[in-house]
């Protein structure tokens, strides 16, 4: 398959998807047609990378979530095991004051976390779990174009967390996130702001009797 290397700054800030391929690939034998169906084709090209990312993270929700290797479930570890490792996870990211602001980000771990973990088992590849993470996390193609290779050099991991702890840090990561995340109450008679109207002083007026007419009163929401 030929590959095409953009070199030209220009041609990725000003080119959609679909004028990019329209000029400058000649061969579209393996191309999916979906790319040059709206709304894909109207995307930016420089922002492909970020739409790649998306997608990486899209299928980690609704595929390999509920498909993951029993070597990385947390079913494989004791909950004591568990706790301890996205305990002493976030305290040597989310609770560190020497790490870089962008890692204090729930959501910066969370995407990483999915983006690894589609790249470690999509490929029908022999992956060493037993490797540290940290090898893993410093990789700047782990990382959104806003994070810096300055940034990612305050990361540090300890040796004794694995890349079969990937998994579990993640599902630990997202239940903090719930934890913070406020739950808004709906809107009804249950609700505690909600007063029931007191009709205690009100007079019941049999339908057949009329009404004394009341004095008009002022509308005091008007000037």
């Amino acid at each position: 398959m030929n590959r095409c290397y953009v070199i030209n700054k220009n041609i990725v800030k000003t080119s959609t998807i679909e004028a990019f391929i329209n000029e400058y690939i000649y061969s579209k034998t393996y191309l999916n047609s979906t790319l040059g169906e709206q709304p894909l084709s109207s995307i930016n090209l420089e922002y492909i990378i970020d739409l790649y990312e998306l997608i990486e993270e899209s299928i980690f929700d609704k595929v390999l979530r509920v498909t993951i290797r029993d070597k990385l479930h947390e079913e494989s570890f004791k909950n004591g095991e568990r706790s301890t490792i996205i305990k002493q996870f976030m305290n040597m990211t989310l609770h560190n004051d020497n790490i870089a602001v962008c890692f204090k980000d729930l959501i910066c771990w969370i995407g990483m976390f999915k983006r690894l973990l589609v790249r470690l088992l999509s490929p029908k590849v022999n992956i060493n779990f037993g490797s540290s993470l940290d090898d893993y996390v410093k990789r700047t193609d782990m990382w959104k174009g806003n994070i810096t290779e300055d940034n990612i050099r305050t990361i540090e991991i300890e040796s004794d967390i694995r890349l079969k702890h990937a998994f579990i840090i993640l599902e630990g990561l997202e239940a903090e996130q719930h934890k913070e995340t406020p739950t808004e109450k709906p809107s009804s008679p249950m609700n505690s702001n909600y007063k029931q109207p007191d009709n205690r002083n009100t007079v019941q007026t049999p339908m057949n009797t009329p009404r004394k007419k009341e004095p008009k009163r002022r509308n005091n929401l008007r000037n």
